[in-house]
């Protein structure tokens, strides 16, 4: 109940700037080019995401501060409720996703993964490491429904603190990588892509879970109104009815609520961007109501189409 670094997990990691390999040190970790430092925090997690001077940060990366600090708040909301009805309702809604829609193994990359609870679907012969951005995902386990819900939780997790865009690992590591309910997060979500397609091996798996707008040919796209409605329901589930009342209140005023998200994708623009950063398609599923503006899609690393040849977007 608690995040560890497994050795097999150490060796892959690399500087987050420049790539090159790191020396580890008894209380931080050196870049062996650069000399960036990176340190383990009090709760045992290695920090990997770049420091900038507030007069350099972007206005991306500033957006992306200010959401990470929303989303705790929001976190810390939903652990409060420690809903363990809700918890075995989230099981139920992605189980098909998991258990006979794909199947991951191997080696795994969950970015945005927090506390690990894709364990809870994953075989026993599966390595799995999470890479998340918040540093309080293993708090307050101990005593909550959480973990009665989600048992592999007890387990220690594999975790670095780090950002999509900038992964502290060694390319070609990995058999798949998942993205659920982050790609909207990332302050550069092309830039995170190639950064799973560098860290993927030769025709390894990305697995992407997004809300989206849009639909394929078979599929209209929804009304207004039925996406407040599923929104709501969403809130509702997550938060409680009042505070679901509340947001609904301030958006009739006029006032509504900020926007955690950096981007809100269409479907067809998350095609897109994986065509750019050449993945191939492989499946695309969309998970049962209320949730059914959630795509799925399995994205492979396209190989090399000749022998000797480089891959494409290299």
């Amino acid at each position: 109940m608690y995040p560890k670094l497994d050795s097999a997990f150490r060796d892959l990691v690399v500087c987050p700037l420049c790539k090159a390999s790191v020396s580890w040190l008894e209380s931080e970790c050196v870049c062996d080019a650069c000399g960036q430092r990176f340190s383990c925090s009090s709760k045992g997690i290695w920090d990997f995401i770049p420091t900038y001077p507030s007069f350099f940060q972007q206005e991306q990366l500033q957006m992306w501060s200010s959401a990470q600090a929303e989303c705790e708040n929001w976190r810390r909301k939903v652990h409060q409720q420690d809903d363990y009805d809700a918890y075995l309702a989230e099981i139920d809604s992605v189980r098909e996703i998991y258990t006979s829609e794909f199947n991951l193994d191997g080696v795994i990359l969950d970015v945005g993964g927090g506390n690990g609870r894709l364990r809870y679907f994953l075989p026993s012969t599966a390595s799995y490491l999470s890479v998340a951005p918040l540093v309080t995902v293993f708090d307050g386990l101990e005593q909550s429904n959480l973990l009665r819900a989600y048992p592999c939780l007890s387990e220690p997790c594999n975790l670095l603190r780090a950002q999509a865009e900038h992964l502290p690992l060694q390319m070609a590591s990995f058999d798949y990588v998942r993205m659920r309910s982050v790609v909207d997060h990332f302050w550069g979500p092309c830039l995170a892509l190639y950064e799973v397609r560098r860290v993927l091996r030769s025709g390894g798996g990305l697995m992407i879970g997004v809300f989206v707008g849009g639909g394929t040919s078979v599929r209209c796209e929804r009304s207004v109104l039925s996406s407040l409605i599923a929104r709501f329901r969403q809130k509702v589930r997550d938060e409680g009815w009042e505070a679901a009342i509340r947001v609904a209140i301030k958006r009739l005023a006029g006032h509504a609520e900020h926007d955690h998200h950096i981007w809100h994708p269409t479907y067809s623009e998350l095609l897109e961007l994986l065509e750019l950063i050449h993945f191939e398609i492989e499946k695309i599923h969309w998970q049962k109501p209320p949730y059914d503006q959630v795509v799925y899609i399995m994205a492979r690393k396209r190989k090399p189409s000749r022998r000797g040849e480089p891959e494409p977007g290299y």
